[in-house]
């Protein structure tokens, strides 16, 4: 008489064995989840200073704004704020009418407090686990 099926040691040894697998995708997904909202908030920051040129090409009279709330006022034509708060928890702003600024916005949907910080001497924001000094923030 011979009994189909699987012996308890193949069971357990199946089961080690996904064990294993999981142990190592687990984390790398994780890390790869942090990289991807790390990029997306980049991405949005960049689009919020294109926001900002092109209302600086439109406008005549054109003064940079001095903090987050005229800020927004100057890029809802260009972007939709929806879209911004998708990847990014918390903008601020400071600038001078002069257009020297600094925006920073806290990374939505990871796990660590991470903040894009983008300086109009830049070219690609830097990520900082410290909230950056600035003198206005909005919760999006």
């Amino acid at each position: 008489m011979k009994k189909s099926g699987f012996t308890l040691i193949e069971l357990m040894i199946i089961i080690a064995i996904i064990a294993i697998l999981s142990a190592i995708a687990i984390p790398n997904f994780n890390r790869v989840r942090e990289k991807s909202a790390i990029h997306a908030t980049a991405a949005t920051l960049k689009a919020v200073l294109k926001a900002l040129e092109a209302y600086a090409s439109a406008e005549l009279e054109f003064s940079y704004p001095q903090d987050v709330d005229e800020l927004i006022d100057v890029i809802i034509p260009y972007l939709e704020i929806e879209r911004v708060s998708e990847t990014v928890e918390m903008l601020g702003f400071e600038g001078t009418a002069t257009g020297s600024y600094t925006i920073a916005a806290k990374v939505r949907a990871i796990n660590k407090d991470t903040w894009a910080l983008y300086t109009d001497t830049m070219k690609s924001p830097r990520f900082v686990t410290t909230e950056p000094v600035i003198a206005s923030w909005k919760e999006l």
